[in-house]
């Protein structure tokens, strides 16, 4: 273990490598949705067109979130420090369910009414959290449960966004 790379070196690497390979994608994007726009604009004139331009037009004038960007940076360390304390699949358990409860939270704090589905996903993860929690289960250490806790709250933030343009959250 000796060789291994310690937790902050490795978020350093984590998010200056997808820094990197989301930069690229967003110039070979952006280079594609503006040539796209300059033939359409050109071609023609309809209502699909325009449309089409004004959603072209936001996407590229779209700046990004700083909430989102610290919400990122703070679940890739806080990931990488609870992975040093935590077996895999207690860490995996106390992430998902820190991610379902903080958006389902949300969700019902804004008075968003919940779809089956997602009542399940709460009860799956309330559940998963009471056998982690039983005596007989393994204690996880507690700055390693709190550190992937606090990832997953992250996630959740930094997730928010984009379920709302997906459609998977109305608010």
């Amino acid at each position: 273990m000796e060789d291994a790379i310690d937790p902050w070196n490795f978020t350093i690497l984590r998010l200056l490598s997808g820094a990197i390979c989301l930069g690229i994608i967003i110039i070979l994007h952006t280079h594609r949705l503006k040539h796209q726009t300059q033939t359409a604009t050109s071609s023609s004139s309809d209502f699909n067109t325009d449309n089409n331009n004004a959603a072209v037009s936001a996407i590229l004038a779209d700046k990004g979130s700083w909430l989102s960007s610290v919400s990122l940076v703070v679940y890739a360390l806080c990931f990488s420090l609870a992975y040093v304390d935590l077996d895999a699949g207690t860490g995996a358990l106390i992430l998902s369910a820190a991610v379902q409860l903080t958006m389902i939270g949300w969700s019902i704090y804004q008075k968003e009414q919940l779809t089956v589905l997602q009542w399940l996903a709460l009860a799956f993860a309330l559940i998963g959290f009471v056998y982690l929690m039983l005596p007989l289960a393994a204690i996880p250490s507690f700055t390693g449960a709190l550190a992937m806790a606090l990832s997953g709250i992250a996630w959740a933030i930094y997730s928010r966004p984009l379920a709302k343009v997906i459609g998977l959250a109305r608010n």
